[in-house]
């Protein structure tokens, strides 16, 4: 009697046990305890955080100028047949539908939007035109050497030299922030132009951290 009321209890605690783990699913257990591994979720974001930023194309901010490769989100207002996102061709034009080819290259968001409104209006009554610049793929500068993240970077918005590094993740160990340099093409040539890092932040030679143009090069020895 006793032995069958023994098997009786591990019966009935089997099946306790195939309720609750019914009840609450492998994954939600694995969360719940402390000592549990970072779910595959957690290790997507890890990995997408440790991408350099020129992984990702980047917008444009105000007044930036148009350049051959940008990609355009040009939206006209009711006219989905008209509204395109195009590539900027290598001659600086695109083309719409029922408008033909326009000048890009040049010219900010705004003007290239209202050169498009002109030219839709023989078609359309008051025509309303938003150009985007989505990606940034015509200016760029490179910094490479002992920084955290070397590599290409869209240049979208007005950048100095100091914010292109902090842009690149910062200097890596033994760095020689004093001896750094900037490549810049000036009338056809490469010049290389000398830039301490280190006075450059304390405020002794504010001037040294300029503007970098399209294509300069960031020397991090």
């Amino acid at each position: 009697m006793r032995s069958k009321k023994s098997s009786l209890r591990c019966l009935i605690s089997t099946a306790l046990v195939a309720v609750l783990l019914g009840l609450f699913p492998t994954g939600m257990r694995a969360q719940n305890t402390g000592n549990s591994a970072p779910s595959g979720g957690g290790q997507s974001a890890n990995n997408d955080a440790a991408k350099s930023p020129s992984d990702s194309p980047m917008q444009a901010g105000p007044g930036y100028i148009i350049g051959p490769g940008d990609v355009l989100s040009i939206n006209v207002w009711r006219e989905t047949e008209i509204s395109q996102k195009l590539v900027v061709r290598p001659d600086g034009m695109i083309t719409l539908p029922l408008v033909g080819d326009v000048t890009a290259t040049g010219q900010t968001p705004e003007e290239l939007a209202l050169l498009v409104s002109k030219k839709l209006e023989s078609i359309l009554t008051n025509p309303q035109v938003q150009v985007i610049v989505a990606e940034v793929h015509s200016k760029f500068f490179v910094v490479v050497g002992n920084v955290t993240k070397p590599g290409q970077y869209s240049l979208t918005r007005p950048t100095t030299v100091i914010e292109a590094v902090s842009q690149a993740g910062g200097f890596r160990d033994f760095a020689k922030t004093s001896k750094m340099y900037v490549l810049h093409t000036e009338n056809g040539k490469r010049v290389r132009i000398p830039f301490n890092y280190n006075k450059a932040v304390s405020g002794k030679t504010p001037a040294q951290d300029v503007e970098i143009s399209s294509g300069d090069a960031i020397v991090v020895p």
